[in-house]
């Protein structure tokens, strides 16, 4: 049994404090196995930066703390907890407060307590330290990876996965043919081989140009994805996202490939670097090309340049899309997890939660099932 006496646990509450944090988290970060860029010191303490006083997104509800906890044990830095609490207006009267991952609410693949591992009992004591020093109506930790190490010990009250992140690796593969052969579908490859007839029968010759992100391609990127629009998406590279964007894009190496049609810039897809992994971050492409099928155009193109710039880990960011499934080779279910809060009507706020998630859950993993495209699960 762990004595709570050989923990110690620090709040960071403020900029200032996060900002003197910065060399120990980045070791500390260094020192675990698999951190992923939306845990990363840099991805949140931007994403707080940016977000901090904002009123106009929903996601961040009307009010927002930080609240990251260092879990030291004998004065040994063991996990780091990348928490805020965030109050939300529900019923236009309450004002419910809960405690969430800092980069859940603007995330683009995983989120997790940032630990080598840690066992129940001293999760028990973070817990403990919350419910006697915040109060909070709940905790709602999400974009859980089914890969986590923490999910047997921390998570063990339930996790509900409502989607998939989906992954390519490529260490075992030799080449793109390698790769077209073992996980193409016969229907895909009759897809890339019938977009290739299309713009050859067209007299198209798209231009592929791969460039180093700087500021002066925002316009062009913000063009190209007013596109989305048509589609039922949206525009990310709008006034309350912008500054982060520029901030992520140049803190984790950004490129773009940018295709070309007779001179004229038709889509494009944004990639992020971070540690071993490339993320496909952004893409979108011009309307009146559609029938090119120039997303499918342009993931097959940057597929090949993979094995050319030996990069072996590609991420695709989460979402039930078509495309990833037909395309991928790896899909890693992302969950929910809820834990009661400390108020007196926590357990409403609770349950009503609670009740959304699992309805989630329910119609992705019905999904799921009925889909002949899911294969290498995890």
């Amino acid at each position: 049994m762990n004595e709570e006496r050989n923990y110690r646990i620090e709040l960071i509450d403020s900029e200032i404090l996060l900002n003197s944090k910065e060399e120990e988290w980045l070791k500390f970060e260094k020192s675990i196995s698999d951190v992923h860029i939306c845990n990363s010191y840099f991805y949140i303490k931007l994403l707080w930066d940016n977000y901090k006083n904002t009123n106009l997104i929903k996601e961040f509800g009307i009010k927002r703390q930080l609240l990251i906890l260092f879990l030291y044990k004998n004065e040994k830095l063991l996990a780091i907890f990348p928490f805020c609490r965030i109050t939300r207006k529900r019923k236009k009267v309450f004002n419910v407060n809960t405690i969430e991952f800092i980069g859940q609410q603007k995330i683009y693949d995983y989120s997790d307590i940032i630990t080598n591992g840690i066992d129940k009992e001293e999760f028990d004591i973070v817990y403990k330290w919350l419910k006697t020093n915040i109060r909070f109506d709940l905790i709602h930790l999400s974009h859980i990876p089914d890969f986590s190490k923490n999910k047997l010990h921390i998570y063990q009250n339930g996790l509900y996965p409502f989607s998939h992140s989906a992954e390519i690796h490529l260490r075992d593969i030799k080449d793109y043919n390698h790769y077209r052969t073992e996980i193409y579908t016969s229907n895909f490859k009759q897809t890339i081989r019938t977009l290739n007839n299309r713009l050859k029968k067209a007299g198209l010759h798209p231009v592929v140009i791969y460039k180093k992100f700087d500021d002066n391609d925002i316009h062009a990127l913000q063009k190209l994805a007013d596109y989305k629009l048509e589609r039922g998406k949206s525009n990310i590279y709008n006034s309350e996202n912008i500054n982060f964007l520029k901030g992520i894009y140049k803190e984790f190496d950004a490129h773009i490939y940018f295709v070309q049609i007779e001179s004229k810039t038709v889509a494009y897809l944004v990639k992020l670097k971070y540690l071993n992994w490339s993320f496909w971050f952004d893409i979108s492409f011009h309307s009146d090309y559609k029938k090119f099928w120039l997303g499918t155009f342009m993931f097959d193109y940057c597929l090949q340049d993979s094995f050319d710039l030996n990069e072996k880990e590609i991420h695709l960011g989460w979402g039930v899309d078509f495309i990833k499934y037909r395309f991928c080779n790896r899909f890693v279910e992302i969950s929910n997890c809820i834990l009661f809060g400390n108020t007196l009507l926590n357990k409403i706020w609770y349950y009503e939660k609670k009740r959304q998630i699992v309805s989630a859950s329910k119609i992705f993993l019905e999904t799921i099932h009925k889909s002949k495209f899911i294969k290498n699960t995890h």
